[in-house]
């Protein structure tokens, strides 16, 4: 038995240290060298078993082949008397096991302990070796770092998957496999499913057990905690654990979704490699400031140490980045680098979550990102940033407050964006903008040389020179089954451009994928659109059913080819409601995209005048539209999905009956007398209003023709149906029909935008928004038309809505959400007073989805209930296209 005193070969045994996973570890001293050394002793009850030998065998070979600075070091193997032995390095410290019994760790120790164990797995992984009992207690601390322990369960990999996909294990001994087919290795707590499956295991193995101790190290808990070894397994093979930030608000959302990725279930699933893992948690550390009580005397030492440092060095510094210079060099002249896919996150600036209307945007280089933020209390844009891909944080864009939807000069020195119910352009060191043209309601651009592309809510896609000018419109809207076209993007030859011509406005089965051109001439559907085309190199991205797809797409003949190949099935961040995702693509073959929901899901929610909540209506549903009864009993409401029907909802019973039979039945307005309901459907190429009897279900047509319209109000008698008319050379305009004869009238028809029509309960007034400011603003003007109208809203308004005996308007602010009320006198000249704000409610855009109770007490909305806007970092991945061109080879 060894014991103090006690020698093997020249080591001789100071003190016992502990057990590891195949023996006892002593604290030796070399008497050669004079140096303490850590001596590994095979126990007796392995010492006689064959497959115990080759594995403290394998032990050996294993972390001889891996000389790294946070692996333990191999000095020596020996056997004496029988006793066979390993000599390491004697480590000073605790380990992760130990310091993990005080509490979690600060998040700068866990993200620079676990880029140092990321950065020694990766070196396992190279050398084809992966480790299979990554724990706390095989993770050493030390001054100099964490130092991986342990190597006796380690596994050969295949050299040959060391590019993408599964990595098959090989026997690392000519004798017999150390463990059987299906056999289980490793520690529970930190097994990976298919550990647990006795399925082959490869490095997004150690992946898993990973993110179980990044997991422990944030929070101080296991990551699977269970009382018995059966629910233990059942918990990692079945239940995802707590996010971290439900027990340390303090941390990143970005390590959540680090540590989340990598427990996946799926190996497929995870992160591809560690060097992957590595680089989003560096990404993170450059974001996280060392400012922490814990961090900060350590950056304090090593800012001392290194100004001593720096000065010493420098001379040789300057040598060895001279020949390595020359050595890049001679290495790009003469032989082209192999290219890999690298995976990272990009953070967005500390605690604000990304604005939905300012997605990403690649600088044509692919360098830099613009994209936007908002603010806690509004899910609207309100500032723009730029982030270098080679800096540690982005910078605010001064100047282009409230931005939305950017995109980039095709030299890359200026951003032109939306705002204010303008297209501006601004330098991308900030500064004062300069407005291009008007713009309301922003449906996203394209800048080719000098011509700009854009588009609105409820138009053709407009040409503006990008120094400023009048807009023309190079499409046009196919009457009967486009009202909108969106989301323009130039090809490479700068006069043809992808866009998205939306049949509703909306997700719908007949929105397509166009291609046109800047004179006009060509209208070409390619294929079926559920988010915004992007050209790369030969292929059309795009978005279905959530997973990014790429297909070869010709150019010049403006033709798809081949199959679709599917570039990421994780959902993509969509808009349905907008036909718009989160993703981007640069000519230097990087991706960025975000992964969440963007919210198209809705609550039927009632509130006081104050906000609080009364009840909810319904399940949860994509509601698009709504309209309350005249006695707050009923609500018919439609969704946003292809397959739409207008269903009434009973308030008091919370029971909902289907009211239209139709598959595109939208936007319902219910009549004053509470009998009908008028309703938009196309049947089959136009959009129409008809008038369904609530009683009876008896339906009859109330406007038809070749023009597409959205139903907005009554009259007080049911004798007329005012509807917006889309699609017209004018825009938008307000006209009514008359229910007895079916004709069609106009009321306000402009060059500007007019819309969502309310008629007053006397009769006598319109209540309508309109874009003639530069933004959307309420009006008032009498029935019939005079040409006078009165100002309502300030600084922006949509949607009015009427109290029953007309004495106040309601309206929504579009910055912010508010539910505005008004006060208003109608007579002969309408008295208005000042719009207070009651409370803030998160509608769909188009905001049609609210109304008010006739005494004006309570408020109806389709409401978003969940987060704000994610604050999910961006998946940033370089070199995509090497998995695109190997699935897509040139023909």
């Amino acid at each position: 038995m060894l014991g103090p005193g006690k020698r093997l070969g020249p080591y001789e045994i100071v003190s016992r240290i502990g057990a590891g996973g195949m023996g006892e570890v002593f604290k030796a001293r070399d008497t050669r060298l004079d140096r303490s050394v850590a001596v590994k002793v095979l126990p007796p009850a392995f010492a006689g078993s064959e497959q115990g030998k080759l594995r403290f065998e394998r032990e050996a070979k294993t972390i001889s082949q891996l000389a790294h600075p946070h692996i333990c070091t191999l000095y020596d193997v020996g056997s004496e008397d029988g006793v066979d032995y390993l000599v390491m390095e004697y480590l000073e410290g605790e380990t992760l096991a130990d310091r993990l019994e005080r509490g979690p760790l600060p998040i700068d120790q866990v993200l620079r302990y676990g880029i140092e164990i990321a950065d020694a797995l990766e070196r396992a992984h190279k050398a084809a070796i992966v480790h299979r009992d990554l724990k706390p207690g095989n993770i050493m601390l030390t001054r100099g770092g964490a130092k991986l322990l342990d190597f006796g369960l380690a596994r050969g990999l295949a050299r040959e998957a060391d590019v993408g996909g599964p990595i098959s294990p090989s026997v690392s001994t000519e004798r017999k496999p150390l463990t059987e087919e299906g056999a289980i290795v490793g520690t529970f707590q930190y097994m990976a499913p298919e550990q647990l499956e006795g399925r082959d295991v490869d490095a997004r193995t150690d992946i898993f057990a990973l993110g179980a101790v990044l997991y422990e190290m944030a929070t101080g808990r296991r990551a699977f905690p269970a009382r018995s070894r059966a629910s233990l397994i059942a918990a990692i093979l079945t239940t995802q654990p707590p996010a971290i930030r439900e027990s340390q608000p303090a941390v990143p959302p970005a390590l959540d979704r680090i540590v989340r990725t990598c427990l996946q279930k799926e190996p497929e699933e995870r992160f591809q490699s560690v060097h992957d893992v590595r680089l989003a948690l560096q990404w993170l550390a450059e974001a996280v400031p060392e400012g922490t009580p814990e961090a900060a005397p350590a950056a304090a030492r090593r800012s001392t140490r290194r100004a001593g440092f720096t000065a010493a060095v420098a001379g040789v510094l300057f040598a060895i980045l001279t020949i390595v210079a020359v050595s890049l060099f001679l290495r790009e002249r003469f032989r082209r680098p192999e290219r890999r896919v690298v995976r990272t996150s990009i953070v967005p600036p500390s605690s604000l979550p990304l604005a939905n209307n300012a997605p990403p945007e690649f600088s044509p280089d692919g360098t830099q990102i613009v994209f936007g933020t908002s603010s806690a209390t509004a899910p609207a844009a309100e500032h723009l940033w730029i982030r270098a891909l080679d800096a540690t944080a982005a910078r605010s864009l001064a100047g282009a407050e409230n931005g939305t939807y950017p995109f980039w000069s095709p030299d890359g020195r200026q951003i032109a964006f939306f705002a204010d119910g303008k297209l501006k352009k601004i330098g991308v060191a900030g500064g004062p903008a300069t407005v291009i043209c008007d713009a309301p309601s922003a449906r996203g651009g394209s800048w080719s040389g000098d011509t700009i592309l854009f588009a609105g809510r409820y138009t053709p896609i407009m040409r503006v020179p990008a120094s400023g000018g009048t807009p023309v419109a190079v499409t046009r809207l196919v009457q009967g089954s486009e009202v909108s076209h969106r989301w323009p993007r130039f090809l490479p030859d700068g006069k043809h451009f992808l866009f998205v011509a939306s049949a509703t406005g909306s997700e719908n089965v007949r929105n397509r994928i166009v291609v046109g051109n800047i004179s006009g001439a060509v209208h070409r559907p390619i294929a079926p659109a559920t988010s915004q085309p992007l050209y790369y190199d030969g292929f059309l991205l795009t978005v279905r059913q959530g997973a990014l797809i790429a297909q070869r797409f010709d150019a010049e003949a403006l033709e798809l080819r081949g199959d679709p190949i599917v570039l990421s099935e994780r959902a993509i961040s969509t808009s349905a409601v907008l036909t718009r995702s989160h993703f981007t693509v640069a000519a230097s073959g990087t991706l960025l995209y975000q992964t969440g929901d963007l919210e198209d899901e809705t609550q039927l929610v009632w509130y006081d005048r104050t906000g609080k909540e009364l009840g909810v209506v319904g399940a949860p549903q994509p509601y698009s539209s709504l309209s309350l009864s005249p006695d707050g009993n009923g609500i018919a409401a439609s969704t946003s999905m292809a397959a739409s029907s207008v269903w009434i909802y009973d308030s008091t019973r919370g029971v909902r009956t289907r009211l239209t039979a139709g598959d595109n039945d939208l936007w319902p307005v219910w009549s004053r007398d509470g009998r009908s309901v008028a309703f938009s459907s196309r049947r089959p190429d136009n959009l129409d209003v008809y008038i369904r009897d609530v009683a009876t279900g008896t339906e009859r047509p109330a406007a038809v023709s070749e023009v597409d319209k959205i139903a907005t109000g009554w009259s007080p008698d049911g004798t007329m149906i005012f509807y917006d008319a889309l699609g017209l050379a004018s825009g938008t305009d307000i006209r009514y029909a008359t229910v007895a004869d079916g004709k069609s009238h106009p009321y306000a028809a402009t060059q500007y935008l007019e819309s969502s029509a309310k008629m007053s309960p006397d009769g006598k007034w319109i209540a309508f928004q309109s874009n003639e400011s530069g933004q959307p603003e309420i009006y008032v003007a009498p029935f019939p038309p005079t040409g006078a109208k009165w100002t309502v809203s300030q600084n922006g308004g949509i949607a009015p809505r009427w109290r029953g005996d007309g004495q106040e308007l309601f309206f929504l602010q579009p910055s912010n959400q508010n539910v505005m009320a008004v006060p208003v006198g109608l007579r002969a000249t309408p008295e208005i007073g000042k719009p207070v704000p009651l409370f803030r409610v998160r509608v769909p855009a188009g905001a049609a989805a609210w109304d008010a109770s006739a005494d004006g007490q309570r408020i109806i909305a389709a409401a978003h209930r969940g987060p704000e806007s994610t604050r999910e970092p961006m998946t940033l991945v370089q070199n995509f296209d090497v998995a695109l061109r190997e699935a897509a080879p040139e023909e």
